[in-house]
């Protein structure tokens, strides 16, 4: 044990007391016998097996939840597809009132079912997992946990400074959406799956989905 750990220990003992079996003891000596104690229960506690070796052992698997049951289903199986109600309303809520009602003043919140939420979730943790092996993690623009606009004009910003201070040539290109909500065609969407290798199944699960998208809009 290191001097700070046994200083911790002396003082712990002071606060909560000595037991009696080490009263005759010396601190060292006391230290000394208590560290032995801690070695020999690691040693006994290494040989018993771990939560994966002892399910291996009794050939315990994880039972299937009828939830990921039913959503592979729905993703292998094609006439499963139109069952999905992916009909759903979405309210438009006004900004700012002093603005009027004019387009850009309107921010869309769409109502989706638990249903359809359940499935993507799954969908978006198995493309993440997927796409760490393509992106970067410094690479931003992509991901969970991240503010996806402010990282990149950060990283862009950084990049350009580092090109003007070397005197180096810079290429960038922009690819802006007036209205990411109802801009982007659904052939990009299809067309950058492919590119990073997304399943065939996925992609023609998620192809056949974008047909069945409706909307209602409502104004607040």
């Amino acid at each position: 044990m290191e001097k700070r750990e046994k200083k911790k220990v002396v003082e712990g003992a002071g606060k909560k007391g000595v037991p009696r079996k080490y009263n005759k003891l010396s601190v060292s000596e006391a230290l000394e016998t208590a560290e032995q104690r801690l070695t020999a229960l690691a040693t006994r506690l290494k040989r018993y097996p771990g939560v994966a070796e002892a399910r291996k052992k009794i050939g315990w698997s994880p039972p299937n939840h009828p939830k990921c049951t039913l959503s592979g289903r729905i993703i292998t199986q094609e006439q499963t597809h139109i069952g999905l109600r992916l009909s759903r309303r979405t309210v438009l809520m006004m900004k700012d009132p002093q603005k009027g009602r004019i387009p850009s003043n309107y921010r869309p919140i769409t109502c989706l079912c638990t249903t359809w939420k359940f499935l993507s979730g799954i969908i978006v943790a198995k493309m993440n997992r997927h796409m760490a092996q393509y992106m970067s993690w410094a690479q931003k623009g992509i991901g969970s946990n991240t503010r996806g606009a402010k990282h990149q004009l950060l990283v862009n910003r950084a990049v350009a400074q580092d090109c003007k201070t070397r005197q180096t040539n810079q290429c960038t290109a922009w690819i802006d959406y007036k209205k990411a909500y109802d801009s982007i065609p659904h052939t990009w969407i299809m067309e950058c799956l492919e590119k990073y290798n997304i399943n065939r199944t996925l992609r023609a699960f998620i192809k056949n989905l974008m047909g069945l998208w409706k909307t209602t809009l409502e104004a607040n």
